[in-house]
């Protein structure tokens, strides 16, 4: 399970463009697709649809039975050295129930 807050009074629109993938709107904006998604729903990508892009969006993640570290890292597109040094972890061992922050922009 994972729990998106974002701060909604830090955005900004973005005018889809010709060549625009999902990848690249987000590479640009330093953004995460379960933030962008889940603040365009309907999200069509096609040329001059409006987006909105949050600027500061929080991920966490609750650990369920048998989830490693590789594994939230590999769901989230980012990794464990990543995953360690945000959650100030001292091993890579999770417990089942465990609140683990997945992205801090």
């Amino acid at each position: 399970m994972e729990i998106i807050d974002c701060n909604l009074d830090e955005f900004v629109w973005y005018q889809v463009q010709k060549h625009d993938t999902l990848n690249s709107i987000l590479s640009k904006f330093n953004a995460t697709s379960n933030c962008l998604i889940r603040n365009n729903p309907n999200i069509d990508l096609y040329e001059g649809e409006m987006v909105k892009i949050v600027k500061q969006c929080t991920i966490t993640h609750i650990v369920k039975p048998m989830e490693t570290l590789d594994y939230i890292a590999q769901r989230y597109n980012t990794s464990v050295e990543k995953l360690i040094s945000l959650n100030n972890l001292s091993s890579k061992r999770l417990f089942v129930g465990q609140t683990i922050l997945v992205n801090n922009k």
